[in-house]
């Protein structure tokens, strides 16, 4: 699929993905001077430049890159892109920032990883008025030519191909320039005065006029210039010019402050700015500056915007107090609440419909540093985990005892990023991968062999063997280690044993979403100070999109793999899992153990969470009179020891080796396993027992903590498995599942009839492979003229299979090209859904299947059915999961709208036929 050049710099391109992506962050930084903050696109991500920082985020909304103030360059940031380098090589950052703010000239440099910032040259001007008035303004004319709009002065400033920065001309600017553009032959530019002028690549003055509004935002189309500003009135005003600077119209906005704007892929405009109640918004017009639609987010004002492939916008806003948030809104304008845990660096999100989980390059599962970032309900603040992270013991042959162990990570710890063989910062970050990313990007490939769309970030720098386009980390430094020592598992579509997404290779993936990352113990042990093991862990946390089954989207599960690259055996060796439950309030917690599923538990202590009532000290969100279990499971592995022990009081924390060790083979009472009855710990007792707490709490003359009616206390909980051998160039391996119970009537709430039927039903699942059955059409096929081809859906144990076309076989026979989908449902209810498109054989150009996109999905009242061209007699039709045809609409409208307000909520499907030809479907969720 080609790329379509547009005279923008945005591409408009085929959405391979019905559903369009949102997300609403807050950026890891504040704005003090809001006349250097800037949003651009540059290489498919964008930048964020603020007087202090310089991010650079992906289409996806992580940050994928950012460079801040050094002592070599303390000062404002007021500027950055990236910048081929004339040598082919490794790309380098173009920034600029203030000299100072008593005397306001510039300077210009270039950062270039593992250089630093190099080639710096000052420029004289006169901004003393930056807080009032922009500047200066950059203009990038192409890779290797600048222009720059200060108050004074205008210059042309060109890259060499040693990388220097060379001033072509400077010309005197009695102009405080608060925008400007390069058309390809001429730059305009403007004031706050109304007045716009235009320049030669030569510095002549070409034209100049003054209008009756002044512009804060201008920016090209194809047949013009687009702005916004304010009218003499006062009103929020967008206008459009000719390339001569003609007003061709303008239109007012009462009472709106506008502060950007930019054209979208339909042809229309998106304005953002302050509304008078303080709160930003964006507005929708069409090439005439006619509004079509209005919408209004949170307090703060829109501040600079720009366009996405999908029709929709990333919008810069500001928050009261300075804060900076990045908005992906789409074509209608929606987007999510403002997540309002700040952004960061190498962090990943994975979020289903009943959980949240944002993770840090950390041994540990879902603690930031500061506090827990699993959050269940998924749109809820509170966590029912703290931190759960493994412990590692074992003896050499020379009986040396080897601890790794790690907590909360906050400050100390027997891990780091990377593998053992590598630096730290190659590997400290998260890498994150979904089922529907690589369908679309498999897709997008397989259509023609070339990509119309950039691959995901983190599909693209995948860790992976060999992987080229792993090169760069983070803060921009290269990366440095052996290509060949990349861990990340893949799929090697090619066969030749290198990760590169172009040949068609791809991530393995567990689950339908998934993270991953690596730690090694080849560090300082600053948490148990024991011995290294010399391992590294390849760490995996992955969940389901299964809303039908609650017990799965309510799950977790993560997998340890812990290679042992230390050239030692060890004898007796224990892997544990530490956890910090916390279920919402931390002090209240009660748990206890189920030995015959390998599960540990959580429930509170009373039927309300909170100490008092349903608070807690700190503001720790609580779960009121909802109070859910949650239970951590090894799926894989014998839990051979639960125990449990005390923040403060007897038993505690571990501090030294030997502690840590006796831990892990349950020794918690004074060096002894612990006995049965009231808290374990019970001098003179010889009942030893693995397992706490093993009976249900509803069990009046069980052996639990509610029977026992132990007090208040800040408990952990530490399961393991062992003892084993573990061998030199062994791989060991832990699957765990982690999973939420909901509202469970408490207290003593019965854990064996309403909790353990899940875990059962979990372990089944995974032990027939059931979790883990995949499905691949192969993305793209082809058809030979007059033949037939074989679709083979079959997964074993499943209970059902319903294809876009409503065959309900495994398999079925096609003789037309398209796109053809199944639904595979699973013995647990989760269903596979695969799509795969035929195209002709001899096609050698464009792809068989025309584009086209369903806005918006989840829908709710109108679905709107976008085509690549305009003009199309097309029939829609509409089906039920059932495959029964429920609507069906002739058109030649674009977009075709279709009205679902009447449907039922559920999975539908949208299939297009156009002259008898199938033109695919795509699934559609109506959700009310």
């Amino acid at each position: 699929m080609k790329k379509t050049l547009f005279f923008l710099s945005f591409t408009l391109c085929s959405v391979l993905s019905s559903a369009q992506i949102v997300w609403n962050k807050k950026l890891p930084t504040t704005s003090a001077l809001n006349t250097f903050l800037e949003l651009h696109y540059t290489d498919g991500d964008y930048w964020v430049s603020t007087d202090r920082v310089l991010n650079q985020v992906s289409e996806t909304g992580n940050i994928i890159g950012q460079l801040k103030p050094t002592p070599e360059f303390p000062t404002f940031w007021v500027y950055g892109t990236k910048v081929a380098n004339p040598s082919g090589n490794n790309p380098y950052y173009l920034l600029a920032r203030l000299t100072s703010l008593s005397n306001s000239g510039y300077t210009i440099a270039h950062y270039r990883p593992n250089e630093g910032i190099i080639n710096q040259v000052a420029f004289v001007d006169t901004l003393s008025s930056v807080t009032q008035t922009r500047g200066p303004v950059f203009v990038k004319i192409d890779e290797g030519t600048l222009l720059v709009f200060g108050h004074k002065v205008i210059r042309k400033i060109q890259h060499q191909a040693d990388g220097s920065l060379v001033e072509t001309w400077a010309k005197p600017l009695a102009f405080k320039t608060n925008d400007a553009i390069w058309t390809g032959s001429q730059a305009i530019f403007c004031d706050v005065f109304g007045n716009f002028k235009a320049l030669d690549g030569n510095g002549n003055l070409l034209w100049e006029k003054n209008h009756p509004f002044s512009s804060k935002s201008i920016k090209m189309v194809a047949d013009g210039i687009i702005g916004c500003g304010v009218a003499v009135s006062g009103e929020g005003t967008a206008f459009k010019l000719d390339f001569n600077g003609n007003l061709l119209w303008s239109k007012t906005l009462a009472q709106i402050k506008l502060n950007d704007l930019t054209p979208v892929t339909d042809g229309g405009i998106l304005l953002t700015g302050e509304t008078d109640a303080s709160n930003w918004f964006l507005i929708k017009t069409d090439g005439l500056g006619n509004t079509l639609w209005e919408k209004t987010y949170e307090k703060g004002r829109g501040w600079d915007i720009e366009p996405a492939a999908d029709g929709g916008a990333v919008v810069l806003w500001l928050a009261n107090g300075g804060g900076v948030n990045l908005a992906k809104v789409d074509a209608q304008g929606n987007t999510s609440d403002l997540d309002k845990s700040t952004a960061q660096l190498g962090e990943r999100t994975l979020r289903n419909s009943s959980l949240n989980a944002t993770q840090f390059p950390l041994t540990g599962l879902f603690f930031d540093g500061t506090g827990s970032r699993l959050f269940a309900p998924a749109d809820s603040t509170t966590a029912p985990i703290y931190v759960s992270s493994p412990w590692l013991g074992g003896k050499d042959a020379a009986g040396n005892l080897h601890i790794a162990a790690a907590t909360y990570e906050n400050s100390v710890s027997d891990f780091r990023s990377g593998i053992a063989n590598s630096t730290t910062k190659d590997f400290d970050r998260v890498w994150s991968v979904s089922r529907a990313e690589i369908a679309e990007v498999r897709r997008d490939l397989g259509e023609d062999g070339d990509f119309d769309l950039a691959p995901p970030f983190d599909l693209l720098t995948w860790p992976a063997k060999g992987n080229p386009h792993f090169k760069q980390n983070l803060d921009f430094s290269l990366v440095t280690s052996n290509p060949d020592s990349l861990p990340a598992p893949f799929i090697d579509a090619n066969g030749d044993g290198i990760y590169n997404v172009f040949d068609g290779d791809y991530p393995k993936l567990k689950g339908d979403r998934m993270l991953w990352w690596a730690r090694t113990d080849k560090t300082v042990h600053a948490e148990s100070d024991g011995l290294a093991f010399g391992v590294d862990l390849f760490i995996t946390l992955y969940g389901y999109d299964c809303p039908s089954n609650e017990g799965i989207s309510q799950t977790l599960f993560a997998e340890y793999q812990v290679l042992n690259r230390s050239g030692n055996t060890y004898a007796d060796t224990y892997f544990g899992m530490f956890t910090d439950f916390d279920l919402g309030c931390y002090d209240d917690d009660y748990l206890g153990s189920m030995s015959d599923l390998n599960s540990v538990f959580a429930y509170n202590q009373d039927a309300i969470d909170g100490n008092p009532g349903s608070t807690c000290a700190g503001g720790v969100s609580t779960y009121g009179n909802k109070v859910p279990v949650e239970s951590i499971t090894m799926l894989n592995q014998q839990m051979d020891f639960a125990a449990f022990y005390n923040r403060v009081g007897s038993p505690s924390d571990p501090s030294t080796p030997f502690e840590y060790y006796a831990f892990l083979r349950g020794l918690i009472c004074q060096g002894e396993l612990p006995t049965v009855g009231g808290d374990g710990c019970n001098p003179g007792s010889t009942d030893y027992t693995h397992y706490l707490f093993p009976d249900n709490p509803a069990d009046p003359q069980g052996w639990s903590m509610c029977n026992e009616n132990l007090p208040l206390g800040d408990r952990r909980v530490l399961n393991s498995h062992g003892p084993f051998t573990f061998a030199a160039g062994d791989t060991f391996s832990m699957r765990l599942a982690f999973t939420f119970h909901p509202d469970i009537p408490h207290p003593c709430p019965d854990i064996f009839g309403l909790v353990k039927p899940t875990l059962l039903e979990i372990q089944q699942w995974h032990d027939d492979g059931t979790l883990d059955a995949n499905l691949d059409l192969g993305s793209v096929l082809s058809l030979q003229t007059g033949q037939s081809l074989p679709l083979d859906a079959t997964v074993p144990n499943a209970t059902g299979y319903l294809w876009s076309t409503g065959a309900t076989t495994a398999s079925i026979s096609v003789t037309q090209t398209g796109e053809y989908t199944v639904t595979v449902t699973r013995p647990s209810g989760c269903d596979i859904i695969e799509s795969v498109l035929v195209k002709s054989a001899t096609s050698t150009s464009s792809p068989t299947l025309p584009s086209w996109k369903l806005q918006p999905n989840p829908v709710s009242e109108v679905l709107y059915i976008h085509l690549e061209e305009a003009g199309k007699n097309v029939q829609v039709l509409f089906r039920n999961a059932q495959g029964q045809v429920v609507t069906s609409i002739k058109s030649s409208n674009n977009p075709v709208e279709i009205s679902v307000a009447q449907l039922p909520s559920g999975l539908y499907w949208a299939e297009l036929w156009q002259d008898g030809a199938f033109l695919g479907s795509r699934k559609v969720v109506v959700a009310k």
